[in-house]
């Protein structure tokens, strides 16, 4: 069963119990579909938010005596302009509050923008950093892999390097595709300790997932922690 709308909103702001989240959780580990729309949910909840901020600001406060005085200096037609903009504006705002509505839609194709273009920076003829958002997955396309090092650092970039093989690297604003041909190439993920998330999947399974200060490791990987800062992966069968 894929998760509905409602599971998705609650385990984004924190509202599913233990083991509903926990039940979740294991689901998306498994379920690419699942884990897209959680992806397009957390951009939607950021774009919300972003519009709140430009209008969550004070209320002026007037005087009715200046107020008074400002409208007997006006002529009325001047007056009556003024009154049917803010009629209109209160309208807005009560038509875009009702959940499915138009304006809601037209108003967020006005504000969304393109996210930019991730900063990529190779590291070397066998190595790529990239700075990584929200939710970043570093996808290894082959599910045959000799061995991953993953290193927590105090970088900003997620970093990815081939210590063997000739990998290709495909970067996009969510994620690193990586596709090494050579099934006993080795590799280290340098993964910032300040990043939010971030999950290393080999092929269709994840087998890392650093959360916060919480890191998950898949054990049918074989991944082992060598130190609290140094884990070892080796997927290969």
């Amino acid at each position: 069963m894929h998760l509905d709308d409602e599971q998705i909103q609650r385990l984004l702001h924190g509202e599913l119990r233990p083991g509903e989240e926990t039940s979740a959780r294991r689901h998306l580990a498994e379920c690419g579909a699942c884990e897209g729309r959680v992806v397009e949910a957390q951009r939607e909840d950021a774009e919300v938010y972003a519009l709140l901020r430009h209008v969550d600001h004070g209320v002026p406060k007037l005087d009715v005596a200046t107020v008074a005085a400002a409208a007997r200096r006006r002529p009325a037609h001047v007056i009556r302009w003024a009154a049917t903009i803010i009629l209109a504006f209160g309208v807005a705002g009560v038509a875009y509050a009702i959940p499915g509505s138009p304006l809601r839609k037209w108003v967020t194709t006005l504000t969304h923008r393109p996210a930019p273009a991730p900063q990529v920076r190779d590291t070397s003829a066998a190595g790529i950093a990239v700075a990584p958002g929200v939710d970043f997955v570093v996808r290894f396309a082959r599910p045959s892999i000799g061995q991953i090092d993953v290193l927590l650092t105090d970088d900003a970039d997620v970093e990815v390097r081939a210590l063997t093989g000739s990998p290709t690297f495909n970067a996009g604003t969510d994620r690193l595709v990586v596709d090494a041909p050579d099934a006993l190439a080795t590799f280290e993920v340098r993964i910032p300790r300040d990043a939010p998330r971030v999950q290393i999947v080999l092929g269709d399974t994840r087998i890392v997932l650093k959360e916060g200060s919480r890191i998950v490791t898949q054990p049918a990987a074989h991944c082992r922690s060598e130190t609290p800062m140094r884990y070892v992966c080796a997927p290969r069968q």
